[in-house]
């Protein structure tokens, strides 16, 4: 039921779907861009029209009443974050394992605003976790979305591995293309 009335509001908004559920039971799903306030909603949806029931990260503080039973029915994951906090990607890491199944979504530019550089939990926690990552996308330029079929399984190699998705994403055209930032983590070179 879920995945027909995302499927509806997405076609309501002018949307084309592109990919598949990914086979695994277990994998990582990042959206990019992310330059708009409804980018979050639309890969979410893009996510629930597959059949899928897709998790965020959420600091632990917001899960109190009236908001944590929503949170919860949405997918949220509660992690507690600050000083004394076990670290954030054994935390994420600790649940993947807990659980049977979970796509895993975040948005590593962290912001919708302009950003130097992508946030690397993302890449922190698919690595120790040993799960794939798949690339969800828009592309305001054409009204597509969706998820790449061919999943990136993380060598270590940090410069290969950001290289391939930013070989995915190359074409891919945001709402507000001056708050792209570049696809790099800390250290790597300019692109």
């Amino acid at each position: 039921m879920l995945a027909k009335i995302a499927r509806f509001i997405l076609q309501l908004f002018g949307w084309k779907m592109n990919g598949r559920k990914p086979p695994e039971k277990k994998y990582m799903a990042i959206g990019y861009p992310h330059t708009a306030n409804l980018d979050g909603l639309w890969v979410v949806l893009t996510i629930l029209a597959m059949g899928e029931r897709p998790k965020v990260l959420v600091k632990s503080t917001l899960f109190r009443f009236p908001v944590k039973r929503l949170l919860l029915a949405l997918g949220a994951i509660p992690v507690v974050r600050g000083e004394g906090a076990k670290d954030l990607v054994q935390q994420s890491v600790d649940h993947i394992e807990a659980v049977e199944n979970i796509a895993l979504m975040l948005s590593p530019e962290g912001s919708r605003s302009y950003t130097k550089y992508w946030k690397s939990g993302f890449y922190h926690i698919a690595h120790a976790a040993g799960i794939p990552i798949y690339f969800c996308y828009l592309d305001y330029s054409t009204n597509n979305l969706g998820i790449n079929t061919d999943p990136l399984y993380l060598t270590g190699d940090k410069a290969k591995d950001m290289q391939v998705i930013r070989d995915f994403y190359a074409d891919k055209g945001s709402k507000w293309p001056e708050r792209n930032g570049p696809i790099r983590l800390k250290g790597e070179k300019a692109q």
